[in-house]
């Protein structure tokens, strides 16, 4: 199974994803062409909203692929490589039919889908505990990605002799005027703070893949999240 990404919506923090195979091309499953060839859109193009903040990497794809309409091209070649099923002959007789409205059974959930899932909550988890701040000193320090990034700048421009001294609002109001020492205290304490939340978020995603049933996916659960 392929993919690309072929359109973002910042609006509605979403992807269009094309799906395709080797034996199922772009080409075979385009269903509007501009006059240049280019394919504008596909019978196998997915709108996927995503979670906020947005997978990256490797907990991207495996969100995507679980989307992907395997079971749609596995049918597809399966019959493109031999004889229709004929165990659907049986269901000429009620075509066109009325039917009674009984219960619909959903399709089985998949391994791929439920680490996918799982995956998504974690970056989620992640997030939260990433801007859930930091003590230093007794005071509580924002870590949000804005105050991550002021960090930063207070602490470059210290260093550059742009300023000897920042006066710096913590959370709750609490100011306190911050010199050399104590700004890179600060940053060495938020960029600790970040790391360990990308590192647990590493291990949780290393159990969830290694995971072998939708059960054992399932069960992986992270701890709570104060502060935020």
């Amino acid at each position: 199974m392929k993919y690309k990404i072929i359109e973002t919506n910042q609006a509605d923090h979403s992807i269009v994803v094309r799906f395709f195979t080797t034996k199922t091309t772009e080409a075979m499953l385009a269903v509007q062409v501009d006059e240049q060839g280019n394919i504008l859109r596909g019978r196998t193009d997915y709108s996927i909203d995503l979670p906020v903040p947005a997978p990256r990497g490797a907990a991207l794809d495996a969100f995507i692929m679980a989307y992907a309409p395997t079971a749609w091209f596995e049918r597809k070649e399966a019959v493109a490589d031999g004889s229709p099923d004929a165990s659907l002959d049986f269901l000429s007789g009620v075509l066109g039919v009325e039917q009674g409205a009984g219960a619909v059974s959903l399709p089985a959930d998949t391994l791929e889908g439920a680490k996918a899932r799982k995956l998504a909550e974690l970056a989620e988890w992640r997030y939260r505990r990433e801007i859930g701040g930091v003590v230093v000193g007794g005071a509580r320090i924002k870590t949000d990605r804005e105050s991550q990034a002021t960090v930063t700048a207070a602490l470059i421009s210290i260093t550059q002799g742009l300023a000897t001294s920042i006066d710096w609002k913590a959370e709750g109001g609490v100011w306190i005027t911050l010199g050399l020492p104590q700004i890179t205290g600060i940053a060495q304490a938020v960029v600790a703070h970040v790391q360990a939340c990308f590192t647990l978020e590493r291990q949780y995603s290393q159990d969830i893949a290694a995971a072998t049933t939708i059960e054992a996916v399932q069960a992986i659960t992270f701890p709570a999240v104060f502060g935020v």
